[in-house]
Parts: C-alpha cells; structure tokens; sequence
C-alpha cells in the first residue's frame, strides 16, 4: 500500500497541517491570547482523543458515549477533561 493511499498517513498529515496552523496563529497572538487559544486547542483534543476511544455507537438512537463529550455532561468541563486524562495516564 502506498503512503499517498494509507488512512492512517492522510489523517496523520491533516493533523500536522493543523497544528502547523495553530503554531502561526499563537506566534501572533499576545501572551493571553495564546494561552486562551493554546487552553482551546488543548481541549479540543482531549475531545477527539476520548471520542476515538470510546466504544463505537452504531445505532443512532444510542449515543452516550458522545453525548458524555456534550454539554452539560461530565466531559464537557475542562475539569472533568483533565480529571478523566489524569486518570487514564
């Protein structure tokens, strides 16, 4: 299988892409802004890593695992983000 055709590899760039986005961005910002973005962009993938662990929900009706990432559950706070990240090392 080529790189160009690997999912794994495509997901990879756009995540490199994105955070080569972000480092522009808080290199202009002031010292509050970049913490205030840096703290969002934190969170944001605190998100999408306990989504992609979490159990797959096939049917649509069932959606509590990521409803558990929605506010005003648990994982919606960045305490309870920070709680559950802790705890999983």
């Amino acid at each position: 299988m080529d790189a160009q055709e690997n999912p794994d590899f495509a997901r990879l760039k756009a995540f490199a892409e994105e955070a080569n986005i972000f480092n522009k961005q808080i290199l202009q910002e002031s010292d509050r802004g970049a913490a205030l973005i840096g703290y969002a962009y934190l969170e944001e993938l605190l998100k999408r890593l306990f989504k992609a662990k979490m159990l797959d929900v096939k049917l649509a009706s069932d959606k509590r695992s990521k409803d558990l990432v929605e506010y005003p559950n648990p994982l919606s706070t960045s305490s309870g983000q920070a709680d559950v990240a802790y705890a999983l090392g």
